[in-house]
């Protein structure tokens, strides 16, 4: 029914867009984007299960804490063989979630638990793929921990295909939050078989086409590492290029002063620049940061870093400390988080529009 005027008209388009802030499609024209800023649990990589400490958190009395999960997925556990999805994994999760609660995914071509296989099974020893997949060192043969070679030109077109077909069954579900790619690989875990850094490089380019495919849901990638050579204006670019197509930037996780740790250095001018002017999310994780490398004051040396990249998206996993010093899900972060419910968590949409 047409609104019998133009002040209702006003009214009804105010009330939609308060509800679903705007963010940068295909076309340039904005379009509804779920906005979901907060804290989530962090799953362990790969648990298509309810029945776990992350879903009792959140079904808790420290629930509403969270906003929700976010959980690496890796490539092969869903895609088993090219076109062949077990889309019922996921759709575990999903209905398993509490009322009102969401949940983010990272898209991964690596497997970062004991998953023996990252991509799928059909794309194993064919040429055109670099032979499907490679360990990084010794050590993770025996962990499992493998990652897809997505610096041919064959599995970046593979994986976009993945991501697609993700988008099609899930962009609109209430309940997916926010989506990742995999983190951007280490040049030391590539350079192997038919690598060429021009090559790769315009593979890793191609990562922002994957944000056109989620016109509802915030998406972007995780930036931890530089694969490919080059130097700042090679990162920058890099960064252009996810930020004009309307896409976020994340790390898995960031140092508490943002002075170039172990992961946050490779990108930290660009985030730095453009904090706060993402289409899409700012996102970080900070599962078990060793004080070396997060700092003494856990988490307030983290929410310093949260601060200044005006993070939207934080996840924390829910282990308790670790023998090499991790920080500790029950008695550390949940205090904190139930005197500080909102700390670093920036919960204005970012405007889809940035500067030349």
């Amino acid at each position: 029914m047409k609104p019998k005027n133009s002040t209702m008209l006003l009214l009804m388009l105010s009330l939609v867009s308060s509800a679903f802030p705007s963010g940068a499609a295909e076309s340039g024209k904005a379009t509804a984007k779920k906005w979901f800023p907060g804290h989530y649990v962090m799953l362990e990589p790969d648990t298509y299960t309810t029945n776990n400490k992350s879903y009792r958190v959140l079904k808790g009395a420290d629930g509403k804490l969270f906003q929700g999960l976010f959980m690496y997925v890796t490539w092969g556990q869903i895609e088993t063989n090219k076109g062949q999805f077990c889309w019922d994994k996921i759709d575990t999760l999903l209905n398993g979630l509490p009322p009102g609660k969401k949940i983010g995914f990272s898209l991964s071509w690596q497997g970062w638990g004991r998953v023996a296989q990252a991509c799928p099974g059909d794309m194993i020893d064919k040429p055109i793929y670099d032979g499907g997949q490679r360990v990084r060192s010794s050590h993770q043969k025996v962990s499992g921990v493998r990652f897809a070679t997505i610096h041919m030109p064959g599995t970046m077109e593979r994986y976009l295909a993945f991501t697609k077909a993700f988008a099609a069954r899930y962009d609109s579900d209430p309940r997916l939050a926010f989506v990742t790619t995999a983190e951007i690989p280490y040049e030391a875990s590539l350079k192997v078989g038919q690598y060429n850094e021009a090559t790769a490089r315009s593979c890793m380019y191609r990562l922002a086409e994957m944000v056109k495919y989620f016109p509802q849901t915030p998406c972007g990638v995780l930036g931890a590492w530089w694969s490919f050579g080059g130097d700042d204006s090679v990162r920058e670019k890099f960064a252009r290029a996810m930020l004009e197509a309307g896409g976020g930037f994340g790390f898995p996780d960031l140092d508490g002063t943002m002075k170039g740790g172990h992961y946050n250095s490779h990108f930290r001018p660009q985030v730095l620049a453009n904090a706060g002017r993402w289409p899409c999310w700012m996102g970080v994780e900070w599962q078990d940061l060793m004080p070396e490398r997060a700092g003494a004051r856990f988490p307030d040396d983290q929410i310093v870093s949260a601060n200044l990249t005006k993070t939207h998206f934080i996840w924390w996993i829910a282990a308790n400390r670790r023998k090499d010093g991790g920080h500790d899900f029950d008695n550390e972060v949940l205090p904190y988080l139930r005197a500080h419910p909102h700390a670093g968590i920036t919960t204005n949409h970012p405007s889809a529009k940035t500067k030349s």
